[in-house]
Parts: structure tokens; C-alpha cells; sequence
């Protein structure tokens, strides 16, 4: 429908003139739908503030894990850190074997060794008496 045809059915219709207090009801109808109910605007205001209450939990929440998360890679780094000087010392080492203790002395066998000088197998005591430490 075009612009035309609407006007002309509009001036179509019968003229009427409106009452003398029709604008003021008009008025004060609007007026009355205009005003928020107060218990709308209390309930607004709960769920506004608990949304804000939650964003700031939340927010601190992240916080507190990008920290716990820092500090986890920090000792992770410490650890491997550990890790590899351990692997250095034990690699930088000949093999050995705790074998016990007299209380004052420890005796320790070492294994490169006697699996490159020896030929045939030894008991253990021949080797506690040749590696002993005193």
C-alpha cells in the first residue's frame, strides 16, 4: 500500500472531534505506564548486584588460579632442574653398588670395574674385601 491510498483512506473515514479532558487522560495514562512498579526496580537491583558479586568472584577466582599456576611451572622448572644435575652426577659416575655398612664404614662395589677386569664371576665376599673403603 503506498502513501497515496493510505491518506486517501484515512480521509475516508468520518471526522470526529475528541472530548475536551480526551488529552489530559491520554496524558495521565501514559504518565501512569511511564512510572516502574517499585518492586521491579528492587528486583533489578538484587539481580544487578548479585551479577556484580559473581563477576567479582569469579574475576578473583581466575586470578587465584593464573597464580597457583605460576607458582606449579616455577617448581616444575625447579624439579626438572634437579632432574637433570641428578642425571649429570649419575651419568659423570662409574656404577655402584651399596652393599652394606659396619657401622663406621660403608662398602660399595663398583661395576664398570669388575665387569671389565674379570673373566670369570667372583663371590661377592672377594669383592667387598678388593672395594672396601677405609
Amino acid at each position: 500500500m503506498s502513501h497515496d491510498e493510505l491518506t486517501d483512506l484515512l480521509e475516508s473515514l468520518p471526522h470526529q472531534t475528541a472530548s475536551r479532558d480526551f488529552t489530559a487522560r491520554t496524558l495521565a495514562r501514559v504518565g501512569q505506564r511511564r512510572r516502574p512498579r517499585p518492586h521491579l526496580r528492587n528486583a533489578f537491583a538484587i539481580v544487578l548486584s548479585a551479577i556484580v558479586l559473581l563477576s567479582g568472584a569469579i574475576g578473583v577466582r581466575q586470578h587465584e588460579r593464573k597464580v597457583r599456576l605460576h607458582q606449579l611451572r616455577v617448581e616444575q622448572q625447579q624439579i626438572q632442574k634437579e632432574l637433570e644435575e641428578l642425571k649429570a652426577l649419575s651419568s659423570a659416575r662409574e656404577p655402584r653398588v651399596f652393599v652394606g655398612s659396619s657401622g663406621s664404614y660403608d662398602f660399595v662395589v663398583g661395576l664398570k670395574e669388575r665387569s671389565r677386569t674379570t673373566s670369570a664371576p667372583r663371590p661377592v665376599s672377594l669383592h667387598i674385601a678388593n672395594d672396601a673403603v677405609f
